[in-house]
């Protein structure tokens, strides 16, 4: 750690510099297939971190106690259709939690995405942006992998990164998470 600075109710955190370049340099990208099975085997890792002293939550309970807040505090205003009020967007929520498949929960990165992993020399040397890592169901995660594929790379690429991450995609859970993503972004 270089620097931690608060001022009012935000947190900075300046680390040391990660060498390489991410995930979307064209560098990076001169070998898509290697560059998949990093960015796989990358998120396999972050996954395998212990969770039992983790005090950062993102589970179902968390994420909707954020996004009652956003509601609640008007942020999200700007989804309401005209004419409506923030009970549209309490029922949208509501429909999403009453949807939600039980959680696989492991350490997630929490935006896992090809700008935020580093690359030298062929191989992966760090992650950025953890701004929102924590415990949470690793679709969370998947969500985020798959639209950085999918918009980085091209949607033929989306199955080679769940063969070598070694887990058969969801596509009704990953639905779910996409809708829950999209409700907050």
């Amino acid at each position: 750690m270089v620097c931690f600075h608060e001022e009012d109710n935000t947190q900075y955190l300046l680390m040391t510099r990660i060498a390489g370049v991410s995930g979307v340099h064209e560098y990076a990208m001169t070998d898509i297939p290697g560059l998949i099975r990093l960015f796989a085997h990358g998120l396999r890792e972050i996954h395998a971190v212990p969770v039992d002293s983790c005090p950062l939550n993102w589970r179902f309970e968390r994420y909707f106690a954020w996004a009652t807040d956003l509601i609640d505090s008007g942020v999200l205003d700007g989804q309401i259709p005209k004419g409506g009020t923030r009970n549209v967007l309490r029922g949208e929520l509501a429909g999403i939690r009453a949807d939600l498949p039980s959680e696989d929960v492991v350490f997630t990165h929490g935006d896992y995405c090809l700008p935020n992993i580093i690359i030298l020399n062929g191989h992966l040397s760090g992650y950025i942006d953890w701004g929102y890592a924590g415990i949470g169901d690793r679709y969370l995660d998947f969500v985020a992998a798959y639209n950085t594929i999918r918009r980085n790379l091209g949607g033929r690429w989306v199955s080679l990164f769940f063969r070598e991450y070694g887990q058969e995609l969801d596509p009704a859970k990953l639905s779910v998470y996409q809708r829950i993503h999209d409700f907050v972004d």
